[in-house]
């Protein structure tokens, strides 16, 4: 007896693969998940109008159910949470009983976006993915279905107890900064001070600092130690040696600047200017968030 098989199956405006797929791969669909754009403006962009007729005709077919996820096109991150979620909600689903070799992963429709997003949440869940050939284009191929090979990557995320610690530290803090007003001086240590001006950033940050923002998963080094409630002339080198590694593994990344305030209160009106110091601060990445909030990736 064939097993049953739940697909996840990015589409665009090409269909084909679809169907091609849910026929070639081994396993019985039992249900299929559909990620697609919102419509566009143009009238070749009826995205969710495609994804309901393939609904209609998957149903007609196989007789299985049919959910169907908006997701964004062109975004990566986008893409690939969309389906961990649903790889998250069909493992956790108590009517189910299925593992993740249960699931099967569509790599082929939709925008190149949409394909790498798709690879990469493959390679983190390891929820086997398949690649669906152009009939029209390789017309004699015996097998149209070809289920990829990804190296295991969760072999290699398993983490200690102390980096899983050091990591979740990470993910909780928060940080604060009441947003850029004029100038900011980068101190350097045994050197000489170096002005930037207004919204010119230190390479390392994805954020601006002219607005007032509390950035979660962004901490300081000494408020790591706090958190973690770590003495810090003892545990130091643990820290380095866990740091390392969660940076290395992509979970974490390590900015070389901190921005604090320089109030000046003498002024008349009192005025406030910001600076780069060069203190250690630690931020959670998007692979590191979906280790903490995925277990399977664990």
């Amino acid at each position: 007896m064939k097993s049953m098989v739940i697909h996840i199956v990015p589409i665009g405006k090409q269909i084909k693969h679809v169907y091609e797929g849910l026929n070639g791969y081994e396993g019985v669909p039992t249900k299929v998940h559909l990620l697609h754009s919102p419509n566009g403006k143009s009238a070749s962009q009826k995205f969710e109008k495609i994804a309901k007729e393939v609904e209609k005709e998957i149903i007609r077919r196989w007789n299985c159910k049919v959910e169907r996820t908006k997701i964004d096109f062109l975004d990566m991150k986008d893409v690939q949470e969309a389906i961990l979620k649903i790889i998250h909600q069909e493992l956790k689903n108590k009517k189910n009983d299925i593992i993740l070799t249960d699931l099967a992963i569509n790599v082929t429709g939709g925008t190149n976006v949409m394909a790498v997003g798709s690879i990469l949440a493959s390679a983190l869940s390891r929820v086997p993915s398949y690649y669906v050939h152009n009939r029209d284009m390789d017309p004699n191929r015996e097998n149209y279905v070809t289920v990829l090979q990804l190296p295991d990557y969760k072999e290699k995320a398993r983490l200690a107890d102390v980096s899983y610690e050091i990591l979740e530290g990470i993910s909780s803090g928060e940080f604060y900064f009441p947003g850029v007003q004029k100038y900011m001086t980068v101190h350097r240590t045994g050197g000489t001070n170096k002005t930037l001006a207004r919204n010119i950033f230190n390479p390392n940050w994805d954020h601006k600092w002219d607005k007032e923002t509390k950035i979660q998963g962004l901490v300081t080094r000494a408020k790591l130690f706090e958190i973690l409630d770590w003495d810090t002339r003892k545990k130091r080198t643990v820290l380095d040696y866990h740091v390392n590694d969660l940076e290395n593994r992509g979970l974490i990344r390590r900015i070389q600047t901190t921005p604090e305030v320089i109030s000046n209160p003498s002024k008349r009106p009192p005025t406030r200017t910001y600076r780069l110091m060069y203190k250690v601060m630690y931020e959670i990445t998007d692979l590191g968030n979906h280790y903490l909030k995925y277990d399977f990736i664990q």
